[in-house]
Order: C-alpha cells, then structure tokens, then sequence
C-alpha cells in the first residue's frame, strides 16, 4: 500500500513541472531532491531505531509523508508557476524524512517474523509485492493527474488531486501500520500471560 502511495508521485510530478511548467528534466529532478535527501538521513538513522521502537518507527514515518504530501497538495495551487519547485521543497523533505522511516524498518520487521529458512521466499514476495504496488500506483495516480488536469490544462489541480489520492492511499497504508502494533502487542501480552500462568502452575506443582 506504501509503494502505490510513493512510486507514483514521481512520474505526477514530473509530469506537471516538465509539461505544466516547461521545467527541464535537470529542474524538475532538482525539485523533488529534498525527498532523496531527507530519505537518505532518515533510513539510517530509523535502522538504528527499528529494534527499539519497531512498528512506531513506520508508524512515525508514514504519518510524516502524509503531512508532506497534504502540504504539496495544497501549496501547489496557491504557488505561481516560477515559485512551485521551491514551494514543495520543504514539504517533501518531510515526506522524505518519513519515507526513510518506512522502506528499511518494514523490511526488517516483516522478515523477523518469519523463518530463517524462508528468508529468501519471503524476500522475494516481499519485493514482488512492492512492484505490484509500484505499478498500480503510478497507473493510477497518473490517470487522476490527467483527468485534473483536463482539457483545460490546469495542471495545479490535477497534481493536488493525485497528492491527495497518494495521502489516501498512505492513510491505509498508517492504518494497516497501526493494526500491526496493536496486533503485536496481543501477542506479547497473551505469551506474558501463559508465561506467568505456567510460572504459577509450576509453582503449585512444587508446592
């Protein structure tokens, strides 16, 4: 769900800075950089922090591209078209800061639960899943920018409506995020449980 949400705002905004603001190739990378770096300083630090905090690092994560990608969908329309590639710096270096919360600690915790004899299986669906993602969202975010975008060529609504269709599906993305650390804490507290029961049991028995 994070990969349809992520990959496909890429191609919307190159889209919209190369065909909406006649940007070059060289400006239009330029003006997503702030997500690359932001990421890049996020992922190593979130791969230190992921064994101590586990899910609440993705949690933390995906909660921060939400705010960045709300912040671009509604600063787009509000900017002239030579000020929207510095108006959306900021927010997705935020967004970017919250990404690198997400790829590297859900891989880590997805691959903890299962199997060491699985692993490479496991990391293959993993990968695949992630593609499949990918592929879905660049289709379908690039087909709500060009619906926005219409005969009108109103480029600053078709990109605020797929950053608001990324937010969407990224909110179901923090949804599932936040089901695991409810789900994980069940776990944990139901093995304390028989753990303590089985400590009275054996205590009764001795007894």
């Amino acid at each position: 769900m994070y990969f349809s949400g992520f990959a496909g705002i890429w191609l919307v905004l190159a889209l919209f800075f190369q065909d909406g603001l006649g940007y070059t190739p060289l400006q239009s990378g330029l003006a997503v950089t702030s997500f690359a770096l932001g990421s890049a300083v996020t992922s190593v630090v979130a791969g230190r922090l992921v064994s101590r905090w586990g899910r609440w690092v993705t949690v933390t994560g995906l909660s921060l591209v939400i705010v960045g990608l709300t912040l671009v969908a509604v600063l787009v329309p509000l900017s002239s078209r030579s000020t929207a590639g510095f108006a959306v710096a900021l927010p997705l270096l935020l967004a970017g800061i919250g990404g690198g919360a997400v790829i590297s600690p859900n891989t880590t915790l997805t691959l903890e639960c299962v199997p060491t004899r699985m692993a490479g299986v496991a990391g293959g669906a993993l990968q695949t899943g992630q593609r499949i993602g990918t592929a879905i969202g660049t289709a379908v975010l690039a087909s709500i920018f060009r619906a926005g975008v219409g005969s009108s060529n109103a480029y600053e609504r078709g990109v605020s409506l797929a950053m608001y269709g990324a937010v969407a599906v990224t909110v179901v993305a923090l949804a599932i995020g936040l089901w695991e650390v409810w789900s994980r804490r069940t776990r944990v507290s139901a093995g304390e449980r028989a753990v303590a029961e089985t400590a009275v049991a054996s205590d009764v028995h001795r007894g």
